[in-house]
């Protein structure tokens, strides 16, 4: 019996715990110069259109594509499917 609850409390306790989620739009390269001028409101370009899907990351690990958009006028991410290719984004 106690195996149950040992096992209910773990899950609860993980449930709450946050993860850390990224999604990569397109390596790009910029110069040091470029980098230390940086400014808030500039804006870095690259080659990914829009309509492409990004990587997903969950803790690291490729895991799903997405699609950017909005959502209730916040900026989101749609899961589109499990991502394909190498597991690991480190």
């Amino acid at each position: 019996q106690a195996a149950p609850d040992v096992e209910r409390q773990i899950s609860q306790t993980l449930s709450a715990a946050p993860v850390e989620i990224t999604g990569t739009l397109e390596m790009t390269t910029i110069t040091i110069q470029e980098l230390l001028q940086l400014a808030v409101g500039d804006v870095i370009t690259t080659d990914h259109p829009v309509s492409r899907p990004i990587l997903v990351h969950v803790e690291g690990e490729r895991k799903y594509t997405g699609q950017l958009g909005q959502y209730r006028g916040s900026k989101a991410l749609r899961i589109l499917g499990p991502a394909s290719g190498p597991a690991s984004g480190r």
